[in-house]
């Protein structure tokens, strides 16, 4: 091997030289340079591919943020829906105010301006719904004027201090308003307006309303007649775009930047230089369209210049560089090398003072040369055509872990391993010119893959061969382990109970796994080339294939639904689809996978509970109609009959004997007492059916409330524990109101002390009411809490016979006991007025903590 001299040349002699250039040399520049290039395009795509994923992922999460915080809001106004219904819809400003500071709007639910109720006034109504509201309200108005034949007012609005200009203002007027208004009304559902201008903003900046339907009785009607027939109106919550946009998410720091369309109308624009971080020329822009409760909303979205900054990745440049770099050393010593073998040749004749002066350049020329051999990334070996190594670089022995005098002077085959030898003409792939990959050796006999470039040059008229080695480790494990991945994931679609597909673009099938053929009672030879409709339910199809062809034309990506399948046998069985595309790499949709859990079971009881469900609701509507006419029909001759003896008894008075008189006292109490008994049927039945708000209560004012209401008289001592209990009132006020009542009825004599006691425990409180009068026999604790029972004939005392029966009833139903004990006279005010035969009776409650009790 010559050792190139280095001399000073001028442009003609440099033309001259590379026209001595061999087409191997232009080979190894042109492959370099190729690489190069791959190596720069490679790293772009994926520093690309990276920056697109991101943008996709932020892109996606900030429609998400969006719909989830609309969600939100649709369930406040769900639960304000609920809480009209529990007041059949009427309430008046005072509780509209309470309800709402409970929201806590400000915290909970930043960017919405107020809650309020909208009624749908008729107009041969209107006059008494505006008495109405001016009694509550007297400075309420209906405004602006308008020609149509309905009004929508706002009839309650809060915060009222920031919303007091919407209070009053009829829907009707304006089309956009009343369209959504009436949309929500028709389907039942939550809707939202085109974009409009809000009272209450005084930037005039876009806004829109979100409504939600109430109607009597609750539920929402399954027809658009019924539901027209029993609209009531609508809870509604106002929204200035900006504030909206404001407290779902700041414009800090973040990646993205949006703006937000409803047709030709634009809602909210960060795109514009005075938004945080605004980029004039994005990375990425895309438009996207949501449909929210009966709009669509287009979003423009783009990075922004903390996008840029994120992701200026220089490391395809550097690369591009380094490539540029090593194509330019390259050339050199090809250039230095030629330029070498030319001097050589031409000066070989000169005198002999000059060749130490050559050899000189020579050596120096030759050192420079191994430097720059020593600078490559990639392995470089020299060997003769006798296969023994000339030369290696340092990339050579820190590949292979040699050092330099163990490598050079000896036989190529120690980078080979055995099984490789004599596998090329020359007996060594090292001696083969071309490309390719094969296994080297390393010192310690480990085993590596390279690939190998070789070429082919003479030195002393004997060719010798140059080869460029990489390293394909990363490339081999990295292809080791994608295969490691796909077979692992195959054997667990196959091994799998689940049923696993694969369709074609022609809606055949390519692959089934052997649990979905099992499941529907097929081979899988049987199924794999035949069309997906083979085993889908007739009913089933038409919608099957149109969800394939839009998966298969990408307007969606995934579908997920229940459906049912027909087994081989012509059966139907209920499974979960989850389907969605596969595309290639330029994007095309090229195949459909699909998962089929087996739902039939739970499908089936799911079907059969709303059946139950179903009829269990027919059945309580029908118990609520039975009560009300039994309760209807049997009182109207009962009052019938307390008229008749009474007009008797006027027109009979001082004619009929005493004993007429008590018989005609007698009918007319039964017929009171019968009355009674209806009241006290209707409202045992109607147990359960109510649900009432927990609120604090103070224990002593109601319980005074209630005895002064009931006129007790005064001779009777009511003694109350002065504590705060969290209850609902309503059915709370009717338990109290039976047991006071029970005991100053059922007491012997004209006086006497009652107590109503309150302590409160760990998981709830204890009520007790007690009183000194006769008392109830121990073995009759268990009777007295049955239907129609009374200790004493009825014709002494008045009742229906189910006070603590209802009682009973309303604390169970809302998770509590009751039962009776003895009265022990310390819970009594006054016991020195208790005798030995006069201990009384004592009821008493446990009721659960913060419990919504029913009546």
């Amino acid at each position: 091997m010559h050792k190139p001299e280095l001399a000073q040349s001028s442009p003609q002699r440099l033309t001259t030289v590379t026209d001595k250039f061999h087409w191997y040399h232009w080979l190894v520049l042109a492959a370099s340079f190729l690489l190069t290039l791959a190596a720069w395009f490679v790293s772009s795509q994926q520093n690309h591919l990276k920056m697109e994923q991101q943008y996709n992922f932020h892109a996606m999460h900030l429609i998400e943020l969006v719909e989830e915080r609309m969600s939100r809001y649709e369930d406040t106004l769900w639960g304000s829906v609920a809480a009209l219904e529990f007041s059949d819809g009427e309430i008046n400003a005072k509780q509209w105010r309470s309800y709402s500071e409970q929201l806590s709007l400000a915290s909970k639910y930043p960017g919405i301006n107020g809650i309020g109720v909208i009624y749908f006034v008729k107009p041969d109504s209107l006059d008494a719904f505006l008495t109405k509201q001016q009694n509550d309200q007297p400075d309420f108005q209906i405004h602006p004027a308008h020609t149509r034949e309905e009004f929508w007012p706002i009839t309650f609005i809060e915060p009222l201090a920031s919303n007091r200009k919407a209070l009053g203002l009829d829907m009707a007027h304006e089309n956009n308003r009343l369209t959504a208004a009436k949309r929500a009304r028709d389907s039942g559902l939550a809707q939202i307006t085109a974009p409009i201008v809000l009272v209450q903003d005084s930037q005039k900046t876009p806004g829109f309303l979100f409504f939600a339907p109430f109607y009597k009785g609750g539920a929402v009607p399954s027809t658009l007649e019924e539901r027209r027939e029993s609209f009531i109106g609508n809870v509604y919550a106002p929204f200035i775009m900006k504030n909206l946009m404001d407290g779902t998410l700041e414009n800090e720091n973040r990646l993205l930047n949006f703006s937000i369309s409803d047709g030709d109308n634009l809602l909210y624009n960060e795109l514009s230089a005075d938004s945080s971080d605004f980029d004039p020329d994005p990375i990425f822009s895309e438009n996207h369209q949501i449909n929210l409760y009966g709009r669509t909303w287009d979003f423009t979205i783009q990075t922004s210049l903390i996008f840029r900054s994120q992701h200026n990745n220089n490391q395809p440049i550097f690369i591009l560089i380094a490539g540029i770099v090593i194509e330019i050393m390259l050339f050199s010593l090809f250039l230095i090398l030629v330029n070498a073998n030319h001097r050589a040749v031409s000066y070989a004749k000169a005198a002999s003072r000059d060749l130490l002066h050559k050899q000189e350049e020579l050596t120096g020329a030759y050192t420079r040369m191994s430097r720059a051999f020593d600078t490559m990334l990639d392995g470089l070996v020299i060997v003769s055509n006798t296969g023994i190594i000339l030369e290696v670089n340092n990339a050579t022995l820190m590949l292979f872990h040699y050092h330099r005098d163990e490598l050079v002077g000896q036989n190529i085959q120690c980078l080979l391993p055995t099984s490789s030898s004599g596998e090329s003409e020359n007996g060594n792939p090292l001696l083969t010119v071309g490309e390719q990959q094969i296994m080297g050796k390393r010192k310690n006999n480990s085993q590596l893959p390279i690939h190998i470039q070789i070429s082919e040059d003479l030195e002393n008229n004997q060719p010798i061969f140059i080869g460029i080695i990489h390293d394909l480790t990363d490339k081999h494990q990295d292809e080791q382990r994608l295969a490691e991945q796909e077979a692992l994931l195959t054997t667990a679609i196959h091994s799998s109970l689940s049923g696993f597909a694969l369709c074609d673009t022609a809606c055949k099938f390519t692959e089934i796994n052997a649990g979905l053929a099992e499941w529907l009672g097929y081979s899988k030879e049987e199924l794999i080339g035949q069309p997906v409709d083979t085993i889908i339910a007739d009913h089933e199809k038409i919608e099957t294939r149109r969800g394939l062809d839009m998966l298969i034309k990408g307007d969606i990506e995934s579908i997920r639904r229940e459906k049912q399948y027909k087994r081989v046998d012509g059966s139907l069985v209920w499974g979960l689809l989850s389907s969605s595309s596969i595309r290639n790499s330029a994007g095309q949709v090229t195949s459909i996978f699909a998962q089929i859990l087996d739902i039939d079971r739970a499908k089936r009881l799911s079907l059969q509970l709303e059946t139950r469900n179903a009829e269990l609701v027919r059945s309580n509507a029908e118990l609520d109609q039975f009560a009300y006419v039994a309760s209807h029909d049997l009182k109207a001759p009962l009052n019938a009959i307390n008229k008749l003896a009474g007009w008797i008894e006027e027109d009979c008075e001082g004619l009929l004997p005493e004993s007429a008189q008590q018989h005609f006292e007698l009918l007319k109490n039964r017929s009171k007492r019968m009355g009674k008994l209806l009241d006290d049927l209707l409202l045992f039945s109607r147990v359960g059916r109510v649900n009432y708000q927990v609120e604090s209560v103070d224990l002593r004012p109601l319980v005074l409330d209630i005895v002064g209401l009931m006129d007790i008289p005064s001779t009777f001592n009511v003694t109350v524990t002065d504590i705060t209990l969290n209850v609902a009132k309503t059915p709370f006020e009717q338990v109290i109101r039976n047991l006071i009542g029970n005991a100053v009825k059922h007491h012997p004599n004209d006086a006497g002390n009652i107590a109503v006691l309150a302590e409160k425990t760990v998981n709830g409180f204890t009520l007790k009411v007690a009183d000194d009068g006769i008392g109830i026999p121990p073995n009759l604790h268990g009777k007295a809490l049955e239907m129609f029972q009374t200790l004493r004939p009825r014709d002494e005392v008045e009742g229906s016979g189910l006070g603590l029966a209802l009682c009973n009833k309303i604390v169970e139903y809302n998770g509590g006991t009751l039962h009776i004990e003895s009265t022990n006279p310390e819970l009594l005010d006054k016991p020195n007025q208790l005798s030995a035969d006069n201990l009384g009776a004592t009821i008493v409650i446990f009721l659960p903590i913060m419990q919504n009790m029913t009546d």
